[in-house]
């Protein structure tokens, strides 16, 4: 339906979702009714006959105007980059005059599925999201993508010690992690930060007396940490009787070669 209004010289048409603006002004303003006849035959003329195809100009206007998409994701953001929690992937798109009819997502190879409700992906590894939608006269939207990366598992970590003197003991962490890779581990002395390692081996040598306890914590490099304890006391009777035993040993060894027969070579 056509509809004509005169504001002062100002005459607006408007067509279904279309309007335009015509002015009149001049000798032709005193005669807006023989203006508006002729515009109205010219309707006639032009416009009208091209109302089978105003569908697909409706089709092209949504395929060229007013599109925009995004895929939002949100979790827990550990470091370096790395989701340490689940992901949840919510699909923000609009598609003007005529919106959206459907929309479809996939998870790295997965199958095209239609979005109805926020999806949350909660698989270690690197992940990317595709989607698109279809507006309601049929026509697709180009394909959005988003990649992210998760790790909520932390790494593994053991702790031994190695007594390497009087009164010194080196502590040794064993870690390791299958998905971010190990970042670094700290040793805590009776809950005092004592020395950060970011190289492997990851280890620390304490020097001192008594029962304490030693904390090492690992973190991978999402940020996910383990820890393991123990007692930094050698036992000094222990320590004491590995040192006389090695004594011994070692006295056993300078008495066997002494009383091993020397053989004088002889010279002719």
């Amino acid at each position: 339906m056509v509809q004509v209004r005169m504001i002062g010289a100002v005459m607006k048409l408007r067509y279904g979702d279309y309007s335009f603006n015509f002015t009149i002004s001049g000798k032709i303003m005193k005669r807006k009714r023989l203006a508006v006849g002729i515009i109205l035959l010219f309707l006639g003329i032009s416009i009208l006959p091209m109302v089978g195809s105003v569908q697909i100009e409706k089709e092209h206007l949504s395929m060229t105007m007013g599109r925009s998409g995004s895929i939002e994701i949100s979790g827990q953001m550990g470091e370096n980059g790395w989701y340490i929690s689940c992901v949840t992937i919510i699909l923000n798109f609009k598609s003007w005059p005529d919106g959206v009819n459907h929309s479809y997502y996939k998870v790295d190879d997965g199958n095209w599925c239609e979005y109805i409700v926020p999806v949350c992906v909660c698989d270690d590894g690197h992940h990317t999201v595709w989607a698109y939608y279809i507006d309601r006269w049929g026509n697709p939207s180009p394909i959005y993508n988003v990649s992210f990366k998760i790790d909520m598992t932390p790494p593994i970590i053991t702790l031994t010690k190695e007594n390497t003197g009087i009164f010194q003991v080196k502590f040794m962490a064993n870690i390791s992690d299958v998905m971010s890779g190990v970042w670094r581990v700290d040793f805590y002395l009776d809950d005092e930060l004592q020395f950060i390692d970011y190289d492997f081996p990851f280890e620390w040598t304490w020097i001192g007396n008594g029962n304490h306890t030693l904390d090492a914590i690992g973190f991978d490099v999402a940020g996910n940490s383990e820890e393991s304890s123990m007692s930094t006391s050698y036992g000094l009777i222990a320590f004491y009787l590995s040192m006389t035993v090695q004594s011994i040993l070692s006295w056993k060894r300078s008495r066997v070669i002494a009383q091993e027969p020397f053989n004088i070579p002889e010279i002719s």
